[in-house]
């Protein structure tokens, strides 16, 4: 509460959503061995990973990626994980992801999808306001855990 006032869904999400990223749940998740099936929570990672040669299991709207991103396409087959900010965890449960990829501080608690499969939960837009480095520590990051850093 706040001077009286009960808080907000927002203030309660937003406060939910700063605990999870202080307290690392999900942003470093130990990944055994190297992914195959990955599922992509947002259309940047998504799109990294295509252009690394990684095709995605699932990824989050992807029949609207399909319209809106158009290239690079999705490969044949890729699932659709549910919506970017809320995904479907009974369909996430059923294709048995080796990892889920989604930006930090975007979307669903990491700690929701950890019952799932290890969550990488990427930092690219922050306080510290530097998306372009953090974009290219991304694509390392991805890079490296799928193998594919040539």
């Amino acid at each position: 509460m706040t001077a009286g006032r009960p808080l907000s869904r927002r203030q309660l999400v937003a406060g939910a959503s700063a605990l999870a990223m202080m307290t690392g749940r999900g942003a470093h998740a130990e990944v055994p061995g190297r992914p195959e099936r990955i599922v992509a929570l947002d259309w940047a990672l998504a799109e990294t990973l295509v252009a690394l040669g990684v095709a995605p299991l699932a990824v989050a709207e992807a029949p609207l990626y399909a319209k809106r991103v158009v290239v690079p396409a999705l490969p044949p087959g890729t699932a659709d994980a549910g919506l970017r900010s809320w995904p479907n965890l009974e369909a996430l449960r059923a294709l048995r992801p080796d990892l889920v990829v989604a930006l930090e501080g975007y979307g669903i608690a990491p700690a929701r999808l950890e019952a799932i499969a290890p969550v990488r939960a990427l930092p690219i837009y922050t306080a510290a306001r530097r998306p372009l480095a953090l974009a290219r520590e991304a694509v390392t990051a991805l890079a490296g855990l799928c193998g594919r850093e040539r």
